[in-house]
């Protein structure tokens, strides 16, 4: 989810929920924009690996937090709900207010996670290809059953 501040800390519209996939990544660098633009996200478990190398990649500056640390600001501002939309407009609100530090990957990781984002994708792809040729054969099985 993706929760956009203007010049002045104030909502640029709801935050926009996107996908963890290459159409999804490609709506959220589309509502970015040309970079670079300071970007706060809780590096929690693996999730936030490939989006990571994507803003990377695409030139903006990003800023990995412990979720303690985005709980503890959002806690801080009396905010006691949880959803994904309040999570995305307290990050921001984070890095708008706090300009954390960015996260510096040495170029060599940038490398390496850049051909394994580039091999999920192939893999992804090759994964989807097979599901819809089992599909289509599948069609064509019950519809010879049913002659």
């Amino acid at each position: 989810m993706l929760g956009r501040l203007d010049d002045d800390g104030r909502p640029i519209g709801k935050p926009t929920p996107f996908t963890e996939d290459q159409e999804g990544y490609a709506k959220l660098l589309g509502l970015l924009g040309s970079g670079p633009v300071l970007i706060a996200m809780e590096a929690t478990g693996h999730y936030w690996k490939n989006l990571f190398v994507v803003l990377v990649t695409a030139g903006h500056q990003v800023a990995l937090l412990n979720p303690i640390t985005a709980r503890r600001f959002q806690q801080a501002g009396l905010e006691r709900t949880k959803t994904d939309a309040i999570d995305a407009l307290a990050l921001a609100s984070f890095a708008f207010e706090k300009r954390p530090a960015l996260t510096d990957v040495h170029d060599a990781a940038v490398e390496e996670l850049r051909e394994l984002v580039r091999h999920r994708d192939r893999l992804r792809g090759d994964f989807d290809a097979r599901v819809r040729q089992l599909h289509r054969l599948g069609t064509g099985l019950i519809a010879r059953a049913r002659r």
